[in-house]
């Protein structure tokens, strides 16, 4: 058990070296086997999500997100984050409804508010930005 704990450790910060450079591909393949290695794992499936986010692989982030989303409602974190993935998978109203809720979690949270915004100006074909926020994984 030992074993996996620390290779599960050395596979997170391989995985975050490589997005800090800027190679979501590499970073990828590092958090596909940290899941693989912990599948149960909360952080690990998160991490990966945002992985597969940052590499543009919506259909696949919103997988795994839908499946955290259901086991830890009250996280503002995922459940903006699976706002975003909706977003990007073209589901605005699912996604407007998930910032909502990320809100009521988290009141203050910018980035929430943030996400909030494009998705009802997209809603309201005004336009929206590229990308939404957050999607960078939090430091452990």
């Amino acid at each position: 058990m030992d074993a996996v704990i620390y290779t599960s450790s050395a596979y997170s910060l391989l995985s975050d070296i490589a997005a800090t450079h800027k190679d979501p591909a590499r970073a990828v393949s590092f958090s596909t086997i940290l899941e693989t290695l912990n599948p149960s794992d909360g952080d690990s499936v998160f991490l990966h999500a945002q992985r597969l986010a940052q590499a543009g692989r919506w259909t696949d982030a919103l997988a795994r997100l839908d499946r955290l989303r259901k086991v830890n409602p009250d996280n503002g974190d995922i459940v903006n984050t699976y706002g975003v993935a909706l977003y990007h998978n073209g589901n605005l109203t699912a996604a407007r409804t998930e910032f909502l809720e990320a809100l009521k979690l988290v009141p203050n949270s910018t980035d929430y508010e943030s996400n909030l915004k494009v998705c009802e100006d997209a809603i309201n074909e005004k336009g929206a930005p590229i990308s939404l926020q957050p999607l960078d994984a939090k430091d452990d």
